[in-house]
């Protein structure tokens, strides 16, 4: 399943949560069940790392500010985990 995004004409969304404000600055996403989870800088000077949920029928989330969580993280790779047992 590849996922193609498309403008809707007379449509205007925002793209933060979606991409770093800095192309250059590393971030991942990946679709899961319609939704997409990106990791990127949330700010301008990219020191505050982030996880979003966008898109889909819930509504948008971002994981908490705290630094000690997402301390200084590189994100290059994003990947769907199945769920199991362990």
């Amino acid at each position: 399943g590849e996922h193609v995004l498309h403008l809707e004409p007379g449509s205007v969304e925002s793209g933060r949560g979606r991409c770093p404000h800095e192309p250059s600055r590393p971030f991942a996403s990946t679709f899961v069940g319609g939704e997409l989870y990106t990791g990127l800088t949330a700010d301008f000077l990219g020191r505050e790392a982030m996880i979003f949920r966008s898109g889909g029928p819930r509504p948008a989330l971002r994981s908490d500010s705290d630094q000690s969580l997402l301390h200084d993280p590189r994100f290059v790779m994003a990947a769907r985990i199945p769920e199991n047992s362990d």
